[in-house]
């Protein structure tokens, strides 16, 4: 039964102790970074097996079973392409089971706080006028993915007004880091200049558009950062995980970064007959997308230029 609107008790974590981390995704990209950085446990059947978190009995045994202090969600289908190939898919993913995990944590008398890992994404098509990007401006996703996360942390913020715990949300931009999938941008660069140094390919990448700019950040300064408003955030509030604006590049900058050696690679445009048609391509990401600390506070003890917070109003 959820209570009405009503302030919830101020999280406080226990001095000298680990908190109990409860950890959805723990096996994907994020979720191995954040295990190596804060001791976590993934959610898990009663004999370590994975949870399908469809499944709201599964859930709900293994939540009580593991009863956390703190939960982190990082289980998502987080690739913009598949989102618009798969819509449902994505809304299913994104939003039915983050709802799967809010009830089961209300039913087993959670009470502490939940980090909801949003998305960058949701702000949608930005214009220069509008650059750098702060928590205050309101959400227009403009891909399923997307819009899967603005429903989700609509989800979160009404919860986080009426169950019993806190929920802190953040909306990191684009990150970056050792075991990222090849099919992103950053990584897809880096394996194919690998093995031009190791001469198993000719010097030659063929790429699309390099002209936009976007805000990377090293993933595991991204994961200490999703740690810290366990301990500094407010309920309800929206924080931006992010690198400095000074930092944002065009992605022809990674290009750049790599055109050294006596094997620096050659970059060569895709023809527009040749270059592999993407519905993402043209309207479904934003071009520029990059955030800013400037008006906001920031979590002490936070990792030099890595989080922001907002107040939690507006967005």
């Amino acid at each position: 039964m959820l209570r009405g609107l009503r302030p919830a008790p101020p999280f406080r974590a226990r001095k000298n102790s680990i908190l109990r981390f409860l950890l959805t995704g723990a096996s994907g990209f994020v979720g191995g970074h954040f295990r190596a950085h804060l001791p976590a446990s993934p959610l898990a059947g009663p004999g370590g097996e994975r949870i399908d978190l469809r499944d709201e009995p599964a859930v709900r045994a293994a939540v009580d079973a593991a009863r956390p202090e703190a939960v982190v969600p990082l289980a998502a289908l987080s690739y913009v392409p598949e989102s618009i190939d798969n819509p449902r898919e994505a809304i299913t993913v994104n939003v039915v089971r983050t709802l799967n995990l809010l009830s089961a944590l209300q039913d087993c008398g959670f009470r502490g706080r939940m980090v909801f890992v949003g998305s960058a994404e949701a702000y949608g098509a930005v214009s220069p006028e509008e650059l750098p990007i702060v928590e205050t401006r309101p959400l227009r996703p403009r891909n399923p993915y997307a819009a899967s996360k603005a429903a989700t942390e609509a989800l979160a913020y009404q919860w986080s007004q009426t169950a019993e715990f806190d929920i802190v949300m953040a909306r990191p931009f684009d990150h970056i880091g050792p075991g990222q999938q090849p099919r992103l941008v950053v990584s897809d660069f880096a394996r194919r200049i690998a093995k031009i140094k190791l001469g198993r390919k000719p010097p030659v990448v063929r790429v699309g558009e390099l002209d936009a700019t976007r805000d990377f950040t090293d993933l595991r300064y991204t994961v200490r950062a999703y740690a810290l408003p366990l301990e500094h955030g407010a309920n309800a509030a929206r924080c931006t995980t992010f690198v400095p604006a000074r930092s944002a590049r065009p992605t022809n900058c990674w290009a750049g970064s790599w055109n050294r050696g006596a094997s620096r690679p050659k970059w060569r445009r895709k023809s527009r007959g040749s270059a592999r048609p993407s519905r993402a391509d043209s309207w479904a990401r934003s071009r520029n997308c990059y955030g800013t600390p400037a008006g906001v506070r920031r979590f002490p003890s936070g990792p030099p230029s890595a989080t922001s917070c907002g107040t939690g109003k507006g967005g």
